[in-house]
């Protein structure tokens, strides 16, 4: 395993760096063998969002997308945070009906879509947001109709204690290899149960969720499934100009990417057998988003047209409200060079 300091990212304006964040990040092989760590990776952290793929296994492995009509599109909501777009919404709306439930059944909460242009429709239309809007609304969606395939009460499903909630912790400690107790246990901002486990250990479970190695031929099936299906409908796993979406509407099954409250960021790379987990240590988003881009332009061998694209959130600019370029946001010049020498 190569070692290094934690990962850097840059803020500039002008020819100077204005701000610095730094990250974690943990890269591992399909084997589970730490094949290179950045920082402190055996530090717990809430992975949060950032593994909304994992819960959702166990429906998908009991057959339950089957069993109510999910299309490939309502798969991938389920393992989103998205913007509460018009499709987020009836994406939410459709999984809930087919399973036979409403909106009144979500234990999420309720929030105001992410961008301007629908919060204005939601305020010209003189309508107030609902749990549909909330950016894990497809999540909750998937667990209430995992939760009435099993025949257990859909009410209280975000407990901890709740029969869904007991078996996805049962999941989550067979993927990454720690026990998923109380102690360890804290509440998502959704309302679910979030576990803090080391950063190497989520990096761990993302290669053996992308590569099915260990895993028995119908849980790989199932892994395989989310993976497609989120690679297959980008826009379904967060929204308009958002990075999840922007890298793998650049790159398609190339690479799997979920980012996560709190400066989390969990990749796939399924050609190269490798699974990442990054963690921003001040929280900033922009930060780990910049650092998986850069790190998928450094290690993945891509075309002409989709290298542009994910230089482009690699190396963000940043302009003022008169568009005027004033900056931008990469990673250090050293963080840069040890990326670019992880290239197969």
């Amino acid at each position: 395993m190569k070692q290094f300091d934690k990962a850097i990212i840059e803020v500039s304006r002008g020819n100077l760096v204005e701000s610095i964040h730094s990250a974690d990040m943990a890269i591992c092989d399909a084997q589970g063998n730490l094949i290179a760590a950045f920082g402190e990776v055996e530090k717990a952290v809430f992975p949060r969002s950032a593994i909304k793929s994992f819960q959702a296994l166990p429906r998908v492995e009991a057959g339950v997308d089957e069993q109510y009509g999910f299309a490939d599109h309502h798969t991938a909501l389920s393992c989103s945070s998205h913007n509460g777009e018009a499709i987020h919404v009836d994406g939410a709306s459709e999984i809930l009906a087919k399973a036979g439930l409403d909106v009144s059944d979500l234990e999420c909460g309720v929030h105001f879509p992410e961008l301007e242009a629908d919060r204005a429709k939601l305020h010209i239309a003189g309508k107030k947001p609902s749990a549909l809007h909330n950016n894990c609304s497809g999540k909750h969606s998937g667990m209430l109709a995992f939760a009435k395939s099993q025949g257990f009460d859909t009410q209280n499903y975000v407990s901890r204690d709740h029969p869904i909630q007991k078996e996805i912790a049962a999941n989550l400690t067979d993927l990454m290899g720690v026990p998923h107790s109380e102690s360890i246990c804290g509440i998502d901002g959704c309302s679910l149960p979030t576990y803090a486990v080391p950063l190497a250990n989520i990096a761990k479970a993302a290669a053996k969720f992308g590569s099915g190695e260990g895993m028995g031929k119908e849980r790989a099936s199932a892994t395989q499934k989310i993976i497609h299906a989120c690679c297959d409908h980008p826009m379904m796993v967060a929204g308009t100009d958002r990075g999840c979406t922007r890298i793998m509407a650049a790159l398609g099954r190339k690479c799997f990417v979920k980012g996560g409250a709190e400066g989390l960021y969990m990749a796939i790379i399924p050609e190269l057998g490798v699974g990442i987990a990054i963690k921003a240590n001040d929280g900033a988003r922009r930060a780990s988003e910049v650092l998986i881009a850069q790190l998928i332009a450094s290690v993945l061998s891509m075309n002409d047209e989709e290298r542009a694209k994910i230089e482009r959130i690699a190396n963000p600019e940043l302009k003022n409200w008169n568009k005027i370029l004033v900056g931008g946001i990469q990673t250090s010049p050293e963080t840069k060079k040890i990326l670019d020498s992880l290239h197969p």
